[in-house]
């Protein structure tokens, strides 16, 4: 499994979570203006992790990327860190990607 499949997998795993502890609130996310899951991904960390493992496939200069997937990796463990609350029961499969990521990426 890629580190983008490990990392798809446990972000699906925290949303589907998030969705049975907050039923009745992501059901009024539309109307009553209710946040929803409190955790955007959108710093392209999927890409990131594809082109390091394509540069380290074809032994081409994958620091580079690897650089800019630990940071993508760090701030979203920031994040994480930040909503352990909010999250509950969704925090526990995000910490589990991110650490994995973390150990992927050394």
């Amino acid at each position: 499994m890629t580190l983008r499949e490990v990392w798809q997998t446990r972000k699906h795993e925290s949303e589907e979570a998030f969705k049975k502890a907050h039923a009745g609130e992501v059901l009024k996310a539309h109307t009553d203006g209710v946040t929803g899951y409190p955790l955007k991904f959108e710093l392209g960390l999927g890409p990131a992790l594809d082109s390091f493992e394509s540069a380290k496939k074809k032994k081409k200069d994958e620091k580079k990327f690897l650089d800019k997937a630990k940071d993508i990796v760090g701030k979203y463990k920031i994040r994480v860190e930040g909503k352990k609350t909010e999250l509950g029961t969704a925090y526990e499969p995000l910490h589990k990607g991110i650490t994995y990521l973390e150990a992927g990426l050394k």
